[in-house]
């Protein structure tokens, strides 16, 4: 599973719930942008999650879980931190 940063459109809160993501989802813990226009065709999750939120640390071995049992050839799991630097989830 991969933990990226928000990019600039999900910081400020543009999207909405339905909302079409934009192409540059974020960036990795490395600094590397992240594209979902590279994953066109695989099945994408995208989870967005914070360190203070209970529900969603809970949710993440399972995000793991799914990702550890998909090919990644065919799908790909996104976990994006809301809002924290990556020295706090890493």
């Amino acid at each position: 599973m991969a933990s990226i940063l928000a990019g600039a459109a999900l910081a400020r809160g543009a999207l909405r719930v339905g909302d079409v993501p934009p192409d540059k989802l974020g960036r990795t813990a490395s600094g590397d942008p992240v594209r979902l226009s590279e994953y066109r065709g695989k099945i994408v999750i995208i989870s967005f999650w914070a360190s203070w939120c209970t529900p969603c640390r809970k949710g993440v071995p399972v995000l793991a879980a799914i990702q550890k049992k998909s090919d990644p050839r065919e799908d790909v799991v996104f976990a994006v931190n809301w809002r924290e630097s990556a020295e706090t989830f890493s």
